[in-house]
């Protein structure tokens, strides 16, 4: 085991980490629980983000005891090492993201930073005036659940009765007249 070329590996890694938490959205804590008069889309928005905030935190907790025995502040553990084999593996198992360490890292915040704007405009009753980007949520299809049920408290409506229509029309064309509740999306990615 050659520590010297293992710092040498892992000391990019831990500068890059230190850059992006300089943001300090990123370890901000997470908007309280939901209250009795919250909509089914604010507390998804809040469940989401004390997801990214867990997320953030576990990966700031492990990059920071590997930063350590990098810089020679601690020594080197068989659980530090254990640490740096399986903690990209344990990351993905808590969110699929990108498959290297630093645009998985990246994945995180850039979601992080969204999602504490998503919870603004959640917060203000504007989240779904303007196109929407999917992509900056860790979990869409419990975003759409959650605009299923709040479509049907707004509409009156048993959530069974419900459908989900697409257009690909631009937002220039006005909403469909049968639609119940119209959400603009702003970038998707279609997979087979």
């Amino acid at each position: 085991f050659d520590k010297e070329k293992w710092g040498k590996q892992l000391l990019p890694l831990t500068r890059l980490w230190e850059k992006m938490k300089e943001n300090k959205v990123l370890l901000s804590a997470p908007p309280s629980g939901a209250s009795a008069t919250s909509t089914s889309i604010m507390n998804f928005v809040q469940m989401e983000c004390r997801y990214a905030h867990d997320l953030v935190t576990l990966v700031d907790t492990q990059m920071h005891e590997i930063g350590r025995v990098v810089r020679g502040k601690s020594v080197l553990t068989p659980s530090v090492i254990c640490l740096v084999m399986l903690s990209h593996v344990r990351w993905q198992e808590k969110w699929e993201g990108a498959e290297t360490i630093d645009g998985w890292m990246k994945g995180i915040c850039d979601r992080t930073v969204a999602l504490s704007k998503w919870y603004a405009a959640a917060e203000a009753g504007t989240l779904l005036t303007a196109p929407l980007d999917m992509s900056e949520l860790f979990h869409p299809e419990r975003f759409l659940n959650a605009l299923r049920q709040e479509t049907a408290r707004q509409t009156n409506c048993a959530v069974d009765e419900l459908a989900l229509t697409c257009s690909w029309k631009d937002d220039r064309h006005p909403p469909s007249p049968s639609s119940r509740m119209d959400v603009y999306e702003s970038s998707v990615i279609l997979s087979s």
